[in-house]
């Protein structure tokens, strides 16, 4: 008898990740950035490659500092630890798989309590074959403390001939710059779970703290949104008018990026 297994993603077990390798294809979730305790469940498929019935034993040969990762056969209703408290432990075995069967499992991940937000936090898993142990294969389950990330910067451009070039006074036009990015992995191979942010809305309120621009600036013309999302304008919640701007993003796809630019006037 001869054992040898493929391991991946869910219904994937012969993913092709970065490299491209079989080793390297990966399954990405999210967890609020301010709740990185709560555990979040993966589904990975492995499926047995050999000649002859086998079990295979799940490691995490690595695992995210102070995170515990389980392991479930039955669906989720129980578990059992690969790793506690950031140090990988000897694995879990599962059961019998006939040749050419694949068998999925659930992989829990919980991260502790502060994880660094906007990091993705890999946990490779990998299954090798009791029958021959040189046999392995890895896949990666890779948890995000969020992965949206929104950067705003203001730059002032004065033509009034009153100050410098960049003085704020009055006449003058601030630019602000939304960038917003999906930092999940770009999606790469075959097979793998990437993590598109969906249904994403930018609300940008000039009199809500520590925004100060709706009393102090004028409208000029509505924002640009360079990924094509609708923005729209309302009474901020002072009410004053064309004083908070939603921009209706939509999809932002792993890896991407794009912008919202805001252009106002400070009043006299």
């Amino acid at each position: 008898n001869v054992g040898a297994v493929l391991n991946g993603p869910s219904g994937q077990p012969g993913a092709i990740g970065p490299g491209p390798s079989n080793n390297t294809d990966y399954t990405n979730q999210a967890v609020t950035p301010t709740a990185t305790n709560t555990p979040v469940v993966f589904t990975n498929t492995l499926q047995n490659t050999g000649n002859a019935a086998d079990t295979f034993v799940i490691t995490a040969p690595t695992v995210p500092a102070g995170s515990l990762v389980e392991i479930s056969f039955d669906g989720g209703l129980t578990y059992a630890p690969i790793a506690t408290g950031g140090t990988p432990n000897a694995g879990v075995t599962s059961p019998s798989v006939a040749p050419l069967v694949p068998l999925t499992y659930k992989t829990r991940v919980t991260l502790p309590t502060g994880a660094t937000p906007l990091t993705g936090y890999d946990t490779p898993l990998t299954a090798t074959s009791v029958t021959t142990p040189t046999s392995s294969n890895t896949t990666i389950d890779r948890l995000y403390a969020g992965y949206l990330q929104m950067v705003k910067t203001a730059t002032v451009n004065n033509t009034t001939g009153v100050g410098a070039a960049t003085d704020p006074v009055p006449g003058a036009e601030i630019t602000y710059v939304i960038t917003y990015t999906n930092i999940a992995t770009t999606p790469v191979g075959t097979g793998n779970v990437n993590l598109d942010a969906l249904s994403v809305v930018i609300t940008e309120d000039g009199d809500v703290a520590p925004n100060n621009w709706a009393p102090n600036t004028n409208h000029v013309a509505l924002p640009i949104d360079s990924r094509a999302g609708v923005v729209v304008t309302s009474a901020s919640t002072g009410a004053i008018a064309n004083g908070k701007y939603v921009d209706a993003v939509g999809t932002v796809p792993a890896g991407q990026n794009g912008t919202l630019t805001i252009l106002r006037i400070i009043k006299p």
